[in-house]
């Protein structure tokens, strides 16, 4: 699927190209929708095309997150969570749950309420427990396999697939985690420290909503998985081979390089020296320029994350900055910059960039998170 993203001054938007447009009775279900987690588009016709915008300010891809981090049990759990709800709501005001994408560059977290945001897209074309099921083995790849609690909860919901059903999830969800009970397999995971009373609380399903309409009514019957996974062992392995594999790329495809041979250089006189003097890389600083409180910030390691959150790489105290406003990435001598889907942008050179979008960083050139002015150097 080919996605577009558009910014202006105060909105970010994601383009696709629109399979088709909703049903008369589908529009007015969805004009009187007020679904919290659900994004739903707007259809517009360009140059004869259908297209479809949705406004994802402030938002961050599923898979953008996992670039900078493995997955771990509490995102894992909002995850799955967010699937079960959403299901359950667009069933409520009588949408087909077929039509929920669950990619990980249209699934969004929303750092603002803590919630997991998913797009409302018709005539997708593929069943939703196929698209659970490409959505699991994805995050297999990028679990944190350090972390006992996510692994439990990962392998529990893929391992309903071949099953023909994951109407076990909720029961997943919210039964307690007791890691007593492990399989042989997971015997050899090293157990998690105690947890605390709160995350003890929320594991038994207190603060979830438990009622007719809650955790334990949509499944079984609205996301039925048909027994068409014969191959679910061998997908499995497939995973697992990619895991013991190592480094992987953004796309969690693992590349195996093999050196060439060297060669010997060829023999050459004595060199031209020009009498000018040499130009010299970036040193990988953003010097501040601005009238607040910020810091020179030095760019450290192949990855620096900027934002007003205090465990950023490159910590900028300003309210006018998202927690995660943009990322820095550095390969050699040069440096790349992208915004993080901030809510106010991130300028280079005076021009916004958009959401996905990476440029290359130009010595002295001038950046604006926000409001807050660097100047690269």
């Amino acid at each position: 699927m080919e996605i577009e993203y558009n910014r202006s001054l105060m909105t970010s938007s994601m383009i696709l190209e629109a399979a088709q447009p909703p049903a008369e009775w589908e529009e007015r279900m969805i004009a009187n929708a007020a679904v919290e987690g659900i994004l739903f588009g707007e259809w517009v016709e360009e140059n004869g095309q259908n297209r479809v915008w949705y406004d994802i300010t402030g938002k961050q891809s599923l898979q953008q997150f996992l670039e900078d981090a493995d997955l771990g049990y509490d995102i894992l759990e909002a995850l799955l969570v967010g699937i079960y709800e959403t299901v359950e709501h667009i069933e409520a005001i009588l949408l087909c749950p077929d039509a929920i994408l669950l990619l990980p560059e249209t699934v969004f977290l929303d750092y603002r309420t803590g919630r997991v945001i998913f797009c409302y897209y018709p005539g997708y074309g593929k069943t939703l427990p196929e698209t659970f099921a490409s959505l699991m083995e994805y995050l297999l790849i990028h679990l944190n396999h350090g972390d006992e609690k996510a692994v439990k909860l990962a392998y529990d919901a893929y391992g309903q697939i071949p099953k023909g059903s994951i109407k076990l999830l909720a029961e997943i969800l919210y039964t307690p985690y007791e890691p007593e009970r492990r399989t042989e397999s997971e015997s050899r995971i090293s157990a998690v420290p105690e947890q605390s009373g709160e995350q003890t609380k929320r594991e038994e399903g207190q603060g979830y909503d438990t009622g007719q309409s809650g955790v334990r009514s949509v499944l079984a019957e609205k996301i039925g998985l048909p027994g068409v996974f014969g191959t679910f062992r061998k997908r499995l392995e497939d995973i697992w081979k990619k895991i013991a594999a190592g480094r992987r790329n953004t796309d969690g495809e693992v590349y195996v390089f093999t050196p060439e041979d060297e060669q010997e250089p060829a023999a050459v006189g004595r060199p031209t020296v020009l009498l000018r003097e040499v130009s010299r890389p970036p040193e990988g600083i953003l010097r501040y320029e601005g009238d607040g409180a910020c810091t020179d910030l030095k760019i450290e390691g192949k990855t620096c994350v900027i934002g007003s959150d205090a465990t950023c790489d490159g910590y900028v105290p300003s309210a006018t900055v998202s927690r995660r406003h943009a990322r820095i990435t550095r390969s050699g001598d040069l440096f790349f910059i992208e915004d993080l889907n901030s809510a106010n942008g991130t300028y280079v050179g005076g021009t916004l960039l958009n959401y996905r979008t990476r440029i290359s960083l130009e010595k002295n050139e001038v950046i604006l998170f926000a409001d807050e002015k660097f100047r690269f150097i």
